[in-house]
This record gives C-alpha cells, structure tokens and sequence, in this order.
C-alpha cells in the first residue's frame, strides 16, 4: 500500500484539498484511493497531526485515554489501512511546521505503510506573508512583524528530504505547473500512477482572502478584547464572517494590497532562502524576479511594524463603515470595537 501524506503548508489550499478528496470520496475509493472520514467528514487536520507526530502512539490505542478525538482518528487511520487500497491519503496542513519531528513522523507513518511519500505546498513569500497575517488577525491581536519573520521553507525542505529522501516531495503553488492548474488536482495527481489521467475532483473552493479593511477592523477588535491571548471560538468566527459577507455585498472586499516597499523587503528578507531552494530543492516561483532579488532592500520603514495599517493599504471610510457592521453585530455580546 502506498500512502500520499500531504503536510501543509497552511494557506496553500489545504482546506480545498480536504473538502474536495471528501466530496469525492466514493469516486476516489472507485480508482483505489481512500481518505479516511470519520462521520462523513474529514478528519480533523489537529488530530490527524497529533496522532502521526505522538511520541507514543502505542497509548492512543488505550481505550481511556483522555484525547477521545485523537484515539478516534487513529482508529479510522487503521480502519482505513486494514481496507489495504492501493493508496491512503492523509491531509493535515499543520504538520510541515513541526519539521523537528519529522523522524516521529516517519517512524509512525513507517508503521502505517511501507511506501510513504510526503507532499507539501509551498506559495512564494510574498503571497504567504499576506495571507498568513490576515489568519493571525482571526483569532489574536500581533502578527509576524517583517524584520522578525520567517517562513521556515527551507528549515522543512532541508529536514523532510534529510529524513524522507526522494519521497518528500515539496511543490511551488505555481498555477502553470500545478496539474491541471489546482492544488486540489495536483494533490489527487501524486495518488495516481499515471498523473496524466483525466481525473479531476476540483470542485469547491474555501478559505478566501479577507480585504485589509476587514483584517484592520478584527486586529482592532482583538487589541481591545483579545490583546495576548490567542483564541478563536464562535464570537469571533462570526464576526469575521459578518464583516466579509457585507465586505463582499458592498464592494469593499478588494484584495488586500502591500504598501509601497513592503514586498521588496519580504524578498530581501527572504533572499538566502529564496536561492537556496532553488539551487538545492529546485523550488522556484513564478511570481519572484530572481535577477532582481541582490539589489531588494529589507525593512526600512516596516521595521516593527506591529499593526495591518503599518503594513497594507487601508481605506478609512471602508474601516470605518465595517467598524460600524462590528458594532452592531457585538451588541448581543455587550462589547464594541472603537
């Protein structure tokens, strides 16, 4: 049996990835692909990632236990390896951070299967940099100040292929060179042994980018709320939520812009890896001028930087209509955001 686990990165369409391989799970399973579901859903990316990064994962097999979720999923995992399809494919974006672990990652998935190849996605810096702050505004007040920042792309390329050889397989999120140009169908293409089959499962969509009005309104909610504590929970799902549906209906759902210098100085910050990967792992993005990247300039004026206005272009008036749409939604939880 062979198994295609898919790490992440997270921002990369890791979600579409997972609701799509659900949606067409039947279709999968008809060309011997399986992806374990517990309850008609997928298994949730946390446990999947807790249970292939334990530390003993024999005690997870206890009945007692005290993570229920993570013994659930463990049991679908080994459900799904008894089935012995021609290939199992597990998804949890989280799991490409936790690099330090990749030799108990192996160990488990050892235990699993003896064919293990390990795919992971990665967006240029620029790109990733964006989306990963509007996530942080989702459930705390900082985000990954520029001069501070780092992606660790070449930390995980380096660790999965010292301890995963040729099977680590790291992808550019280059559209022109994805299959069929999705993530999804990309995906779908390393669980087939003729990638150039017909197949496609792409077929919903999830995890859209907020505008940096909506990602202003939420950082100033959770500096007044939230300040130091990470959390997400329903309010602030809502929240969110409310803020883009009127976002979207009135136009202001524009995608969120860079001020001028900012995405000079991510490359310069991220110029050593950015050469290293290619000339190492052969990870290249389209949407970076390499030729240009020796006379880029790091920081300057984003140095410490520590709100979304210091960072993107903000429209007042935008801000200031979707603080109003906050307030009157906080009201049932006496709460405002000024």
């Amino acid at each position: 049996m062979r198994t295609v686990l898919h790490i992440g990165l997270p921002k990369t369409g890791s979600t579409s990835i997972q609701e799509n391989f659900t949606l067409h799970h039947d279709t999968l399973r008809g060309h011997g692909i399986l992806f374990p579901l517990v309850e008609g859903r997928f298994l949730h990316p946390f446990h999947v990632r807790r249970v292939l990064l334990a530390g003993d994962i024999e005690s997870l097999r206890q009945p007692a236990h005290r993570e229920v979720k993570a013994v659930e999923t463990l049991r679908e995992i080994e459900r799904a390896v008894a089935l012995k399809p021609d290939v199992l494919f597990l998804s949890s974006e989280d799991i490409a951070a936790k690099f330090e672990a990749f030799d108990v990652l192996k160990r488990n998935m050892d235990g699993f299967s003896d064919d293990t190849r390990v795919l992971a996605y990665f967006r240029d810096p620029v790109s990733y940099y964006r989306s990963m702050v509007q996530h942080h505004v989702k459930s705390q007040s900082d985000f990954p100040p520029l001069a501070a920042w780092d992606s660790t792309f070449l930390k995980i390329c380096e660790r999965g292929k010292a301890v995963f050889g040729d099977a680590f397989r790291p992808v550019a999120t280059n559209k022109g060179a994805l299959r069929r140009g999705s993530i999804v169908d990309d995906a779908l293409g390393h669980c087939l042994d003729d990638p150039s089959e017909s197949l496609s499962i792409d077929t919903t969509r999830n995890n859209s980018s907020s505008s940096s009005a909506v990602s202003v309104v939420l950082q100033d909610f959770m500096l007044q709320h939230q300040k130091g504590v990470k959390q997400y929970g329903r309010r602030n799902t809502q929240l969110r939520k409310t803020l883009e549906t009127h976002a979207r209906k009135s136009g202001l759902s524009s995608r969120a812009t860079l001020k001028d210098g900012a995405e000079e100085a991510i490359l310069a910050h991220s110029r050593d890896e950015l050469l290293a990967l290619r000339d190492a792992h052969g990870l290249v993005f389209d949407a970076v001028d390499y030729d240009a990247l020796a006379t880029c300039k790091a920081f300057g004026a984003f140095q410490g930087c520590t709100r979304i206005s210091d960072v993107f272009e903000v429209d007042d008036a935008a801000v200031a209509e979707l603080k109003a749409v906050a307030n009157e939604f906080l009201k049932s939880y006496d709460l405002t955001v000024q």
